[in-house]
């Protein structure tokens, strides 16, 4: 019997752990206009990682956090940190981050190059903000969404 081809063997991956269904997630931009994800994005959480499920932690986001004052306005400062290593862009690396809020709104962009030593973003958000999402894509293990509390 001949093995089955390695795109065969990706799609039994994806039926048997089927993703997150976030192919109706809203994202929108500093204007409030929404950015239409085409049907075919595949969002991946840790609690849903697809075929990626040994590598889901390299793409749960390492937070350090901390809040400054600067007269009564509040600035959390916080240093997200992807532990997926920046290898060449055949073996994988994280090419972008977005930072969203509570609404969905981009707060917070950054890309990387195969050639940086880590993906570490560090942003500020003025304001009372307790709640961000982190919108990862991966060279090689698609797009990744995590939710964080503060």
């Amino acid at each position: 019997m001949k093995p089955l081809p390695f795109f065969l063997i990706l799609a039994i991956f994806a039926i048997a752990s089927p993703p997150c269904p976030a192919n109706d997630y809203q994202i929108s931009d500093e204007n409030g206009q929404e950015i239409k994800l085409p049907p075919s994005v595949i969002i991946y959480t840790q609690t849903h990682p697809g075929g990626w499920k040994k590598e889901a932690t390299l793409h749960a986001p390492k937070i350090k956090s901390h809040i400054r004052y600067s007269g009564l306005e509040q600035i959390r400062i916080v240093t997200i940190e992807i532990p997926h290593p920046m290898q060449d862009e055949t073996l994988g690396a994280i090419q972008k981050i977005y930072i969203l809020d509570k609404d969905a709104l981009i707060i917070g962009y950054r890309e990387f190059h195969a050639w940086d030593k880590k993906a570490t973003f560090l942003v500020k958000l003025n304001g009372v903000i307790n709640y961000i999402k982190v919108f990862i894509t991966c060279s090689k293990h698609g797009d990744w969404l995590s939710e964080i509390r503060f």
